[in-house]
C-alpha cells in the first residue's frame, strides 16, 4: 500500500482542471495513474507531467520536493 518500503512502480502526477487550473501534486501505485480516480471525478480534470518511480520511496521525494520556481527575498 503506502509505505516507503514498498517497491512497486509509483507514479507521480500533477492534476489540473480541463481550464488550467492547478488542483494538486500525486503519488498512486496503480498500473495506470489515471485509475487512481473514477472517471467522473475526472471528466473535466486532466494528469500532466506523470512521472514513473521505481518505487514509492522516489514518488515520495519527487511529491514533497522543494519549490525551484520560488526566488529568495
Amino acid at each position: 500500500g503506502n509505505s516507503l518500503k514498498s517497491l512497486r512502480p509509483t507514479w507521480g502526477y500533477k492534476l489540473y482542471t480541463k481550464d488550467g487550473v492547478f488542483l494538486k501534486n500525486g503519488i498512486t501505485s496503480a498500473a495506470k495513474a489515471e485509475s487512481r480516480y473514477t472517471k467522473s471525478f475526472m471528466s473535466d480534470k486532466i494528469m500532466l507531467e506523470k512521472t514513473l518511480f521505481p518505487d514509492r520511496l522516489s514518488a515520495y521525494k519527487w511529491y514533497f520536493r522543494p519549490c525551484r520556481s520560488r526566488t529568495s527575498l
